[in-house]
C-alpha cells in the first residue's frame, strides 16, 4: 500500500497522477480521421463541408508527399509485425489505420472518422459527396485483413459554396 504523507512526496505524486490520467484518457478516445475536419467520434454525425475544404481534403490526400507517408506507415506496420507479432494477427489500432489510409486513397473527398474493436467491427462516420462514394466504404474496409463487419454512420452531403452558407 502506498503512502503518501510527506508533502514533497504529494507534489511529486500529483502531477504524475493527473499526466497518466490526461494521457490515458486521450489515448482511449481517439479515432482515425481521413481528414482533419472528419467528427471527432464515430459517432458525432458528420457536417455539409464547404467546398474549399473538400479541395483542400483532395489535393492532400492525392500529394506525393501524403502518399509516401501512408505508404511508410503501412511499411513500419508490417515490420513491427514481422518482428515483434504474428503478421496475420492485426490490432484494433492497426485496423484503424489500415482502413482510414485504403479510404483517403479511394475515396479522397470523404471526410470519415473510423474506430475499430478488438472483434474486428469497424465504425465509420462522417461525409461523403456522393452515393457512390457511400456505396464503396464497406467494401474498401472489408479488404484489410482483420475486418470483420463494416457499421456505417456517413450521410452523403456534397460540398456547398461558402457564399451560400
Amino acid at each position: 500500500m502506498l503512502l503518501l504523507t510527506h508533502p514533497r512526496k504529494l507534489k511529486k505524486f500529483i502531477p504524475m497522477l493527473l499526466t497518466s490520467a490526461i494521457v490515458l484518457g486521450a489515448g482511449a478516445c481517439s479515432v482515425d480521421r481521413t481528414s482533419a475536419d472528419a467528427p471527432n467520434s464515430v459517432y458525432a454525425p458528420g457536417e455539409v463541408p464547404d467546398i474549399e475544404d473538400v479541395q483542400e481534403t483532395v489535393e492532400d490526400a492525392k500529394s506525393d508527399l501524403r502518399q509516401a507517408q501512408i505508404a511508410s506507415d503501412e511499411r513500419a506496420r508490417e515490420q513491427r509485425a514481422a518482428t515483434f507479432g504474428d503478421p496475420l494477427e492485426i490490432d484494433e489500432d492497426n485496423i484503424e489505420s489500415l482502413v482510414r489510409n485504403r479510404l483517403e486513397t479511394q475515396l479522397p473527398a470523404s471526410i470519415l472518422a473510423v474506430d475499430a474493436d478488438e472483434n474486428g467491427l469497424v465504425t465509420i462516420s462522417g461525409t461523403v459527396q456522393t452515393i457512390n462514394e457511400l456505396n464503396a466504404i464497406a467494401p474498401v474496409a472489408m479488404e484489410i485483413p482483420g475486418v470483420q463487419v463494416v457499421e456505417l454512420n456517413v450521410q452523403v452531403a456534397p460540398a456547398i459554396p461558402e457564399e451560400i452558407e
